[in-house]
């Protein structure tokens, strides 16, 4: 009779057990060290990220900085040229206003050179007084015209210097003759005068930037 060896069921039990603990211990470990991973993994993303996001909100103030400072520089150098255009048209329409009295009080000394050369007998105490005043605002209006010229070489082309100082050159000659008597110097001069006012205010125009239209 053969002899036939039984286990005891406690002990299969166990091993199988056993077996069973070892392979969830092991899918377990697997399972947790996946995911540990990945997790560690999205968190290192997640990090990294932050720090890119940090990176360019850093760069992003610094170019909003940039810009404002740009912006700043910019809007003060617009208004130094607007205040220095302003400075300069309001330099050059006060010549162009002291270029009119020039002319016009020219006029009035060739007026009274006239009557009184066509009218001697009106020339009295008073005739002599209006003379006076004539060339008492004559110089005056000279010596404005020159303390434009001056204003205008600090702020303006030298075009438009030229321009005044070649009227000037003009007029304080002829003005210099009518007080001289000379009856005929008022009308000969006149396209000079004409000629180099319409040069002085096309000058005023180019500085300006305004365009010419005739």
């Amino acid at each position: 009779m053969a002899c036939v060896w039984t286990a005891e069921p406690t002990t299969i039990y166990g091993e199988i057990l056993k077996f069973v603990g070892w392979g969830l211990t092991t899918l377990g470990g697997a399972f947790i060290g996946s995911f540990l991973g990945s997790y560690m993994k999205k968190k290192g993303e997640n990090v990294a990220t932050h720090e890119d996001i940090g990176k360019l909100v850093d760069q992003m103030k610094a170019v909003t900085q940039a810009t404002k400072e740009i912006e700043s520089r910019i809007s003060g150098e617009a208004w130094d040229r607007q205040k220095r255009w302003e400075l300069k048209r309001q330099v050059l329409f006060d010549t162009l206003r002291r270029v009119a009295a020039v002319d016009d009080l020219l006029g009035d000394l060739d007026n009274i050179l006239q009557t009184e050369t066509d009218k001697p007998e009106v020339k009295n105490i008073t005739w002599t007084q209006t003379l006076i005043d004539a060339n008492t605002k004559w110089f005056d209006a000279l010596a404005a015209l020159e303390e434009s010229q001056l204003l205008v070489e600090t702020t303006c082309a030298k075009e438009v210097v030229d321009s005044i100082s070649d009227y000037r050159g003009v007029m304080i000659p002829v003005g210099a003759k009518i007080n001289k008597k000379d009856v005929d110097v008022y009308r000969s001069s006149r396209s000079d005068r004409t000629r180099l006012r319409s040069a002085l205010r096309n000058a005023v125009r180019k500085e300006l930037g305004i365009d010419r239209r005739d």
